[in-house]
């Protein structure tokens, strides 16, 4: 997860400020489902330069029908395992990456490729970078073009490098996605990569100028586009005068309707009591908005709650600051998923429906040796899956956050 800065709040009258309850939330326990070796073969991730150094390319995973999927950036290949920790499929860079084990002479000549029922397959890639899967294991997954193809472009003020490779269930690399489609233009570097249930590809991208989206059918055909301006962010109502900053976290797409669901974190300048000049900026709120991509608005918003810094044993007053909460997702019912930045090792999660209002509110445990490397996602039914490290192993761990959802989460993956 990546790390955010803490920040004091301020307290004007204007302000409406939602604290947590005072009452600890519960432990909710981790189980590890399998761990990585770090290394170079075939069924390892080399996710660092050193080891307390992580490696520049990046490093993604997805869970999804009971799959996951670990893309290598630094060995450009992807890897595809059981809930169980056993690889299935590999997609790898011959030029970085040896002949696997996976091939060899005793082949299935019905199905080049595949060795009791693992398959390996060689593509070029040259960055990876996001991925996502179909409800037909069809593979989309992100790849920069080299360096002298990217191109810039003005009116968004980005450079057009990345490309969406699409793959098959049998591993055929099939066609790539572009601005326009099959074959379009590339994208700014890629933020995230959804495929809602109907197979609709959504493409969320950061810009000089803002954010863009592209929507594209299931046969990669352009829906919509849509661009967002850092200047045009939403503001709450009454707020318009207040010197707000809004600065969007990220953007996640609905499951099922064409909208998208974003966080933007308000900021204000604070002023020194003695010189009345401006000493600097301070968070004050952070919202949840619904865009309705058909009517092109911003529609109904809810303010994330404030979870105070608690005093440690050490300490002989409470440390100024919030921990802010990292928006993980939606699930398919349309709840909120959020993870706070760590206090003592602790992280709180916490579930909110449409509305605001919490559904769930816990605590997660984790060692500190396993987070030198971690990321979290949350699946389309509710389950908060980490992909953590320590330097010396990998591991795909899962808190079971759908069980305590009830009705509001079904209990698959």
């Amino acid at each position: 997860m990546k790390s955010r800065l803490a920040f004091v709040p301020i307290i004007p009258v204007f302000f409406l400020m939602i604290s947590c309850a005072p009452e600890t939330p519960q432990l909710m326990p981790k189980e590890s489902l399998f761990s990585l070796e770090l290394g170079t073969l075939e069924d390892q991730i080399d996710l660092f330069e050193r080891a307390d150094l992580s490696s520049p390319e990046r490093n993604r995973f997805l869970f999804f029908n009971g799959l996951v999927m670990i893309s290598d950036g630094n060995a450009r290949k992807i890897m595809e395992f059981s809930s169980y920790g056993d690889l299935l499929t590999l997609f790898y860079n011959p030029e970085a990456n040896p002949v696997p084990a996976l091939v060899g002479s005793a082949t299935n000549q019905a199905n080049p490729g595949q060795v009791k029922n693992r398959r390996a397959f060689a593509y070029p890639f040259h960055e990876l970078g996001e991925m996502a899967l179909t409800d037909q294991n069809q593979l989309f997954v992100e790849d920069r073009i080299p360096t002298e193809r990217r191109i810039v472009d003005p009116a968004l003020e980005v450079v057009l490098e990345s490309r969406v490779l699409r793959f098959d269930r049998d591993g055929r690399f099939l066609d790539f996605l572009g601005q326009e489609g099959i074959g379009g233009n590339p994208f700014p570097q890629v933020e995230r990569l959804t495929v809602t249930a109907s197979g609709d590809l959504v493409v969320i991208c950061r810009t000089g100028k803002g954010w863009a989206v592209w929507w594209y059918d299931p046969q990669g055909n352009p829906v919509d586009t849509i661009l967002l301006p850092l200047q045009s962010l939403p503001l709450p109502d009454g707020w318009a005068d207040k010197g707000l900053l809004p600065q969007m976290e990220t953007i996640f797409a609905d499951w099922h309707q064409r909208r998208l669901y974003m966080k933007v974190d308000y900021f204000q300048q604070t002023m020194d009591a003695t010189t009345r000049t401006a000493s600097g900026i301070q968070q004050a709120q952070s919202r949840i908005w619904t865009y309705d991509l058909a009517k092109k608005s911003y529609q109904k918003s809810y303010v994330l709650p404030v979870l105070k810094r608690q005093k440690t044993q050490e300490e002989t007053v409470v440390p100024w600051g919030d921990r802010p909460f990292e928006f993980l997702g939606v699930s398919e019912g349309g709840a909120g998923f959020f993870l706070s930045s760590p206090e003592a090792g602790r992280h709180r999660f916490l579930v909110c429906r449409a509305d605001g209002s919490t559904i769930l509110e816990r605590n997660i445990d984790l060692d500190r040796a396993d987070i030198l490397f971690s990321q979290f996602t949350v699946t389309r039914t509710g389950v908060l899956v980490g992909f953590l490290s320590d330097g010396n192993r990998a591991q795909i761990a899962w808190w079971r956050s759908d069980k305590l959802l009830g009705t509001y989460a079904q209990t698959g993956f």
